[in-house]
């Protein structure tokens, strides 16, 4: 439902708690306490209209502890990732993200359809959430540079640290890419509504957007996140925007027939694995660390713009223009950031070296 989705949109309002109260395992553990609560409600929860607001009330809470959750993660994996790892971090991170979102709801329905009681899918689920805390055992708490002693101080830190963050090289071109409409996967968002183009039958479309997809774009993510530690990071972002973008356009022209719709979707969905990772991995590099949490929260909620504006863009060019229309509109608006990114880079590496020139 649409209210789980709000959490996750306006988390960076609440991303600052994390760095500036308790500490980063302790965030972990509370949310992950509470979101295990949550899924074991809703399978206590009587199945019937009545419940039903209630049972929106939960799932937000619990998306809420996601949430936190997932702030506190970023948070760890920045301050505990050594520069030459990143890349993996990343790629591990959205692994999780998008192949656990996918495995967790396919093992959720395998278990719902296999167990009488529907406690019991969840408690399960539940139990294995709680299980996760077990990995705080293998992380460094950082200590903080932005706590002090009064509040106001803190949060003066912390706002500080955001912009040092935003001006600085790394910080400004990652800020810059979050607004670029370039490897959104926006097309895969269209994929149930284009499928009668390429005569996908639904238990198609459900197989290749539901668990293959998930799968797929998980094991690119870990694949994109090793090659992200191998090369720039900034142009491997490019390379895999590149690669989505020939995918788009090689799908628009092959043979519109069930088993193109199955292969071309799926290399669609390995080569969105491979840019989510080498986004991350840019954004762990860009942030350093100190609000760690905080930053990381803030460009992930602005890189889902593009995909918002892309997916309406898509939708309108597959009105006006066809399956072919939509998939060629994506390829070039990702074409045209390129365009507009690498003069960027070279104005403000230009920029920087003046600079070191006058200091010399």
């Amino acid at each position: 439902m649409a209210s789980s989705l709000l959490p996750h949109v306006f988390k960076f309002l609440w991303a600052p708690l994390v760095d500036t109260t308790l500490s980063l395992k302790k965030w972990y553990v509370f949310s992950g306490i509470i979101t295990a609560a949550g899924i074991l409600a809703t399978g206590l929860l009587p199945i019937k209209e009545s419940s039903l607001p209630l049972l929106t009330l939960i799932v937000v809470l619990a998306n809420v502890a996601v949430s936190f959750q997932g702030i506190a993660t970023n948070g760890l994996a920045a301050h505990d990732t050594p520069n030459e790892m990143k890349g993996r971090v990343g790629g591990y991170s959205q692994a999780g993200n998008l192949g656990g979102a996918g495995l967790g709801g396919g093992a959720g329905l395998a278990l719902t359809q296999h167990l009488s009681n529907p406690w019991m899918p969840a408690a399960i689920l539940a139990a294995s959430c709680l299980l996760c805390i077990s990995g705080l055992l293998f992380v460094t708490e950082p200590p903080s540079t932005v706590k002090a002693e009064k509040t106001l101080q803190t949060l003066k830190n912390l706002f500080k640290d955001i912009w040092l963050t935003a001006k600085a090289r790394l910080g400004f071109l990652a800020l810059f890419l979050c607004f670029l409409p370039l490897s959104t996967g926006a097309a895969s968002n269209l994929w149930s509504a284009v499928s009668a183009d390429w005569k996908a039958g639904p238990d198609t479309v459900a197989f290749v957007t539901g668990l293959m997809g998930g799968i797929i774009t998980a094991a690119g993510c870990l694949v994109g996140g090793w090659f992200c530690d191998r090369m720039d990071r900034q142009k491997a972002y490019l390379i895999f925007g590149v690669m989505q973008a020939i995918c788009a356009v090689a799908m628009a022209y092959s043979p519109h027939t069930e088993w193109m719709y199955i292969f071309w979707t799926s290399l669609y969905a390995l080569t969105l694995g491979f840019a989510y990772a080498a986004f991350s991995a840019f954004v762990f590099e860009a942030i350093g660390k100190g609000a760690a949490a905080t930053k990381f929260t803030v460009y992930a909620c602005l890189s889902n713009i593009p995909i918002y504006y892309m997916t309406i863009i898509d939708g309108w060019a597959h009105t006006h223009y066809g399956p072919t229309g939509m998939l060629n509109t994506e390829a070039v608006m990702g074409v045209l950031s390129i365009v507009l990114f690498f003069p960027l880079i070279k104005l403000i590496s230009v920029k920087k070296a003046g600079i070191h020139s006058v200091n010399y």
